[in-house]
């Protein structure tokens, strides 16, 4: 009962960082998509970083 134990916290604490990496991946290619729509004024580039940043939140926390 108590390897299950150390067991389960020890993956836990691999998701914990698995989804703190993935985090920062999904923040900075929400800022570099930020980034070429704000020097590359176009419609779609805008609506697809908009669209980003809604979605990912929820997976992120």
């Amino acid at each position: 009962m108590d390897n299950l134990k150390i067991i389960l916290k020890n993956t836990w604490k691999i998701i914990q960082t698995v989804k703190s990496i993935i985090g920062t991946l999904f923040f900075i290619f929400i800022a570099y998509i930020f980034y070429t729509a704000f020097f590359t004024t176009s419609a779609p580039q805008v609506a697809a970083g908009s669209a980003l940043i809604i979605n990912p939140v929820g997976f992120i926390v």
